[in-house]
Formats: structure tokens, C-alpha cells, sequence
């Protein structure tokens, strides 16, 4: 069995990714917080939902949560 680093393969997904969201869709990404939210403790668990559109939306959320 050949040798499997899960940080390269999350690394080779992340180029691809970039590659092919920048080659069909204009990526923007803005972070928008109203002035009345409560800040989120760095121990807390934020869990993030799509409502699947497309396939392509669990790709685009890794991307922009990626921050590269």
C-alpha cells in the first residue's frame, strides 16, 4: 500500500479547486458582521450549512473558508 499523507491530499484538492472555481465563476468572498453579534469563543464549534444548489457548493465553501 502506497504512503498517504492526508495534509498532501487536502493540499492537491485545494489547487485544483482554485483552479477550476477561478476558470468558471468570478470568486468573491466578503466577511459581513452586524454590529450587534455576539463574537463566537475560540472554543465554540461553528458548523456551516448549504442549502445544495449545486455540487459545486461544497467545493466553493472550502475554498473561501480556506483563507489562501
Amino acid at each position: 500500500m502506497p504512503f498517504f499523507n492526508i495534509l498532501t491530499y487536502y493540499k492537491i484538492g485545494m489547487v485544483v479547486s482554485r483552479v477550476l472555481l477561478n476558470f468558471f465563476y468570478k470568486i468573491s468572498a466578503e466577511h459581513a458582521a452586524s454590529p450587534s453579534a455576539v463574537p463566537v469563543p475560540r472554543d465554540a464549534i461553528v458548523i456551516y450549512l448549504m442549502n445544495h444548489r449545486s455540487n459545486a457548493d461544497y467545493v466553493l465553501v472550502g475554498y473561501v473558508l480556506s483563507d489562501e
